[in-house]
């Protein structure tokens, strides 16, 4: 507690919180009609920029797997709102201290949002022309996975 609330002290020097635990939906293609959903953590306002804040207990991903489209959650939960944010970061809470290491900004996270959106839109348009849905695991990620025996990656290698 006593590292978050340093944290906190220093945020609130430009940010401040105006929603906390906030569900959002938005549609993202019309035939047919698909929508994608999350809850973002914490959203704070500063001079009309927005910052989306996920909160982590545990390891946050490295800042390189959220650039190589391999980590999505903070890039996903940008697409859901109205108006882009100016910053993301996960929040990493722990006994020793605060990091905020996994933290996108500027010009490289509008970037990060326009990959992911185009990512999502062609999946979801091969989707609807009938492909099945691919396996999204790299190798690295295959190779420690528990969930090899439900996962798609067969028919993704057979597509290709």
């Amino acid at each position: 507690v006593p590292h978050y609330l340093a944290w906190q002290q220093q945020r609130e020097r430009h940010w401040s919180t105006v929603e906390t635990e906030t569900p959002m939906t938005k549609s993202i293609h019309s035939g047919p009609d698909l929508a994608i959903g999350g809850r973002i953590d914490r959203i704070d306002r500063h001079n009309g920029d927005l910052s989306l804040i996920d909160y982590k207990t545990g390891k946050a991903p490295p800042k390189t797997k959220i650039i190589g489209g391999e980590s999505v959650q903070l890039l996903f939960y940008a697409l859901l709102t109205e108006k882009r944010p100016r910053e993301v970061l996960a929040l990493e809470l722990s006994d020793e201290g605060i990091s905020t290491s996994a933290s996108l900004q500027g010009e490289e996270l509008q970037e990060l949002i326009d990959d992911e959106n185009t990512r999502l839109q062609e999946v979801i348009n091969a989707l609807v022309e009938g492909a099945v849905m691919p396996a999204w695991g790299t190798p690295e990620t295959c190779n420690f996975c528990e969930f090899e025996g439900i996962c798609r990656k067969e028919l993704w290698v057979e597509q290709k």
